[in-house]
């Protein structure tokens, strides 16, 4: 059976090409062999564009510990900005039902002597964020049996239930039953002559493992000397549903964090600034492999504390850090409140994260407005609004209104409208992504849809120094979000084109994430794919020669090609990994993912390199061995298996040289290949030759991905061939595309060609031989 054999012209064989023509022509060879795999969607949001045209940076996200993600660009939009609010005190108190549950009582440690604390002319307690609604059941002095009637509020008796009458956040009155709390009829109360009974919320199963909501920034303290007869004790956990001592709540930044005192005793104080507000869906909806289900206490984003009992597994409860703009001084990260934009007709729903500065991060203004999810049918620049009151601001004052990008009318006008920005996904037809400049584009090739790791996303970046360069790069995972993706023309490395992602060190490489453009022999997959002199003088194209069933129709050859003074002059030529037969029986795509690529390469005069090679930057730091794994290797990577410890003197990759052996010195090097031959009439001396039946001279088909490497992982389809050659005249020429007959049956197509003319062949003849070798495929 022999091959399938196409051609793209690049820009339609015309000369003056550009590189987007060069990333048309490979958009269009990956469609032809069905490797633009995936689902095709348009107006996907990608992006949120501050009012001033600024993209958020791309270097982290911001639910990773220790980020500011701060754009300045959004402070132009939101309205004045909402006033920060004191931090608060507060106080709860725990006992016990035997062993099944704390309960949870708050105190509200109010000053009864001060007049501005008790207004006995309205009959009200102010008490900031009380947090109380009217019909409330409190106590007061919970548990004084024997009074001091100086400490005692003017009108309230202690341990007596009372009602709560809500006027505002702040401020609230007292009622004698809970009808009067309901039709408003309030205590008469004056201020103490001194301060020292308290507020506390009635007793009440209602409150057993109570759900405990504070404001980030607030501080906590937990009084648990009320449940000494439950046994155990109490102490304060972070991602963990019950008690587990290797998930005990510390600090989590350097600067800010304060770990909990007092934990495992019956007071215990959490200050919690700079400690993540409570997450209960992954802030990335772009759930890498094996990344969980963006709904457990283990995926990333997700944050629950908690208080248990280290003894008694029922005693147990939550502890939500809402978001707020607190004026307390310190904490890294800001907070941010959730919105969903409503579907609407053709569009979809689309989540977003509205993120706020802090005390230290420019106090309450919109810092930054992240996509958490994936919707589709947007177009650039819709049109909708955030009310303001939704987002930790107030309403109409802080309204967002998103549409056509437009800055403040004048500074601190803060009237600027952000826009979303979209990216569609290619299929069939279409890369998974293509900038439109020619930059790069990204496939997404599946090999067996039916394994964990058995798609591969292949970035094509072409080198913006030059017309002749570009650097393939390779990853299981794309990360696209909050990245302006195709909407950048930016020539350089950058994640703002989207990143590889999953486990630093297995999935990708920290330092070199992004799709590469610029030309390096450090990267892999780097190719020279047109001549360095005057490139675009000279048409352009693409010869893809492919295996057809039952052999291996996965295989592919792709080479560029110039015609340079009427001669086809061949340049890269390499083969990537496809499917899930190139390393079967060494390694699992459940496992691992396919990333290397074949380089075919002058080896020499008379050699074929075949490199094989990762499509990643070479994994040496210095001169040091970069074993075992770090995070600038990507170890899950099928290739990492071979090439695991290159140094900076051994590049990342192996070699293998399939070498003539047709009057050609051979040597002790460890990469030759060489291939038999014989040949009676000149394996012959002084009248005697060895017999014409043992003449060996035909194509050499089984060829190895690499020599270099065992097990072998992958052997080349039966099409494709190696041949030595050693024929006169010696101005014989081979060139890429060139026929080679073995019989009627048998002719082959040359695609590489290593030779050189003009020698003394096996005749001894000067100059009347050239001798060399081809790799070739068959055409019949």
């Amino acid at each position: 059976m022999a091959i399938l054999k196409s051609i793209v012209d690049v820009n339609n064989g015309n000369t003056g090409w550009t590189k987007s023509d060069v990333l048309d022509s490979l958009e269009t060879v990956f469609a032809n062999l069905g490797w633009n795999n995936g689902t095709a969607a348009t107006g996907v949001p990608c992006i949120v564009k501050a009012p001033d045209g600024a993209f958020a940076s791309s270097s982290g996200y911001q639910w990773r510990e220790g980020y500011n993600r701060r754009v300045a660009g959004f402070e132009h939009c939101g309205g004045v900005y909402a006033p920060s609010t004191a931090y608060k005190v507060r106080y709860f108190n725990l006992s016990n039902n035997t062993t099944a549950s704390y309960r949870v009582l708050e105190e509200w440690r109010i000053d009864g002597s001060s007049s501005s604390t008790i207004d006995s002319a309205n009959n009200t307690i102010t008490e900031p964020r009380h947090g109380l609604i009217t019909g409330d059941a409190v106590r007061y002095a919970a548990g004084v049996t024997s009074g001091d009637n100086a400490k005692t509020i003017n009108g309230l008796t202690i341990d007596t239930a009372y009602y709560v009458i809500r006027i505002d956040d702040n401020v609230f009155k007292l009622a004698a039953t809970s009808t009067n709390a309901t039709n408003g009829v309030a205590i008469n109360i004056s201020p103490a002559t001194t301060t020292g009974y308290y507020l506390e919320r009635n007793s009440d199963a209602a409150y057993d493992n109570y759900t405990i909501r504070v404001k980030r920034g607030d501080e906590i303290k937990l009084d648990s000397s009320g449940a000494s007869g439950g046994g155990g004790a109490l102490y304060l956990l972070r991602n963990s549903d019950s008690y587990d001592a290797t998930k005990l709540l510390t600090r989590t930044d350097t600067s800010y964090s304060i770990d909990p005192t007092g934990q495992g005793t019956t007071d215990i104080e959490w200050d919690t600034r700079a400690y993540r507000q409570t997450e209960d869906e992954a802030l990335n909806p772009l759930r890498a492999i094996g990344a969980g289900p963006g709904t457990s206490l283990d995926d990333e984003g997700i944050v629950k504390y908690t208080y248990a009992n280290d003894t008694n597994s029922s005693m147990k409860g939550e502890i939500v850090i809402e978001p707020f703009i607190s004026n307390k001084v310190g904490g890294w990260m800001n907070p941010y409140w959730k919105y969903t934009v409503p579907a609407s007709g053709s569009r979809s729903e689309l989540k977003l994260r509205v993120y706020r500065g802090n005390q230290v991060w420019h106090t309450a203004h919109i810092v930054n407005i992240e996509i958490v999810s994936v919707g589709s049918g947007w177009s650039n620049e819709d049109v909708f609004t955030i009310p303001g009151e939704e987002i930790g601001g107030v309403a109409t004052t802080n309204d967002v209104v998103f549409g056509v990008n437009t800055d403040e009318s004048s500074s601190n006008a803060y009237d600027g409208k952000p826009s979303i920005m979209v990216t569609n996904f290619g299929a069939g037809s279409n890369f998974y992504q293509k900038n439109s400049s020619g930059n790069y584009g990204l496939a997404k090739v599946t090999h067996d849809a039916g394994k964990a790791f058995g798609t591969t996303f292949y970035g094509i970046g072409l080198d913006q120094n030059n017309s002749y360069r570009l650097v393939i790069t390779s990853g299981s995972n794309f990360d696209w979000l909050n990245r302006a993706g195709i909407n950048t023309d930016s020539k350089a490395e950058t994640a703002d084109n989207g990143v590889y992602y999953g486990e630093a060190g297995l999935d990708y490489q920290s330092s070199y994430s992004s799709i590469q453009k610029t030309y390096t022999t450090s990267f892999g997959g780097s190719l020279e794919y047109a001549t360095n002199s005057t490139p675009t003088a000279y048409p352009l194209q693409i010869r893809v020669y492919r295996a057809q069933a039952p052999q291996d129709p996965n295989f592919v050859v792709i080479q560029f090609c110039q015609i340079i003074n009427s001669i086809v002059q061949q340049f890269g030529t390499f083969s990537l990994a496809k499917g899930s037969s190139f390393g079967s029986g060494v390694y699992d795509l459940d496992y691992v993912f396919q990333d290397s690529i074949l380089k075919i390469e002058d080896g020499g005069a008379r050699s074929i390199k075949f490199k094989y090679t990762d499509t990643g930057y070479s994994y040496y730091s210095g001169s040091t061995v970069a074993e075992p794994a770090s995070t600038n290797t990507k170890a899950r990577g099928a290739s990492y298996g071979y090439l695991r410890n290159a140094s900076s003197s051994a590049y990342a990759g192996k070699e293998s040289l399939f070498s003539s052996n047709i009057d050609t010195q051979n040597d002790t090097s460890s990469t030759d290949t060489i291939t038999y031959y014989r040949n009676s009439t000149y394996d012959a001396y002084n009248g005697k030759s060895v017999s014409s039946s043992a003449n060996y001279y035909k194509p050499i088909k089984g060829i190895p991905v690499c020599m270099n490497l065992l097990p072998v992982p992958y052997y080349l389809p039966d099409d494709f061939v190696m041949l030595q050659v050693g024929t006169t005249p010696g101005l014989t020429a081979f060139r890429t595309g060139d026929t080679v007959t073995v019989s009627g049956s048998e002719i082959y197509e040359i695609i590489w060609a290593e030779y050189e003319s003009q020698q003394n062949g096996l005749d001894d003849v000067s100059n009347n031989s050239t001798i060399g070798m081809l790799f070739m495929a068959r055409t019949t």
